[in-house]
């Protein structure tokens, strides 16, 4: 008994250390995203910033009168610098880098910003409206990834959640429900119910089980929130494996339950139809 108890704490502080390992790496990789998002949006900002001053500079009549006496021919460089579309197209690049790294509030307030600045580019009027109608569907498209995202996440959170009323409900009760089979005789209906008066080894081993199942979940609501596929089915195949040896009935329409969850799609992350329309 006490051996069993002392594994059970062992369990809980190693799952508790692994939990705390993620958040850091995640804390670690967030600073790191942010570091590298900061980056791009100053290089955005001076790009515009460049192209505002060398359209002045250009439109002015002191520019306009010394341009007509210099060398007509200006540098390849000036003409990039100053081709709206490769400023656009740098924009959706920081979007879709975004969406890869799981920011989709911040990529949808990006399109946001890009859909209305749109004017203030000199862009063929027939290309504008191509932008904010492309623009619009990858909005939609995120939308709708993001829900269907929340989705998948909801079926964990549900299976855990209900793990864990299983888990409160076998410290408050001290019978399981063992497995229903085909009953050949009235008589063995009488028997499904299981009592004692103190925890048997049986009992402690399916907490035990529970908690472990528990965490392979979390695991692999991770793994498929990376689109690691493999990883995920691995995960959950192992899980799977541990309810099969329990005989109670919860334990195996839990099983039931994860082997519908196996079956779940990774969700590729939205490209960005306007960025395929700019090449």
């Amino acid at each position: 008994m006490r051996k069993s108890i002392g594994l059970i704490v062992i369990l809980a502080l190693l799952w508790l250390a692994k939990l705390s390992y993620d958040s850091y790496l995640l804390s670690q990789r967030f600073d790191v995203l942010q570091q590298n998002f900061t980056q791009m949006e100053q290089n955005n900002a001076n790009l515009n910033d460049h192209l505002v001053a060398l359209q002045r500079q250009l439109t002015s009549p002191t520019n306009q009168s010394s341009t007509a006496s210099s060398e007509p021919a200006p540098s390849a460089a000036i003409h990039t610098a100053l081709n709206p579309v490769i400023l656009v197209k740098q924009q959706l690049e920081l979007v879709q880098f975004a969406l890869q790294q799981h920011q989709y509030i911040y990529a949808v307030d990006k399109l946001n910003q890009l859909n209305q600045s749109l004017a203030s580019y000199a862009l063929a009027p027939a290309l504008e409206r191509s932008l904010h109608e492309s623009i619009n569907k990858d909005k939609q498209s995120i939308q709708q990834f993001v829900i269907s995202k929340n989705q998948q996440q909801q079926s964990f959170d549900d299976l855990i959640q209900l793990i864990d009323k299983d888990l409160q409900m076998a410290q408050e009760n001290t019978h399981v429900e063992l497995k229903r089979q085909q009953q050949q005789h009235f008589w063995q209906g009488w028997f499904q119910l299981q009592r004692v008066d103190h925890a048997p080894a049986e009992l402690i081993n399916r907490r035990i089980i529970l908690k472990e199942v528990q965490l392979r979940l979390l695991l692999a609501r991770q793994a498929i929130n990376d689109g690691h596929l493999t990883e995920y089915q691995h995960v959950l195949s192992m899980a799977i494996q541990q309810l099969a040896q329990l005989p109670d009935q919860s334990s195996q329409d839990l099983k039931l339950r994860l082997e519908k969850l196996k079956q779940l799609p990774a969700l590729p992350v939205p490209k960005l139809i306007t960025l395929e329309l700019l090449g």
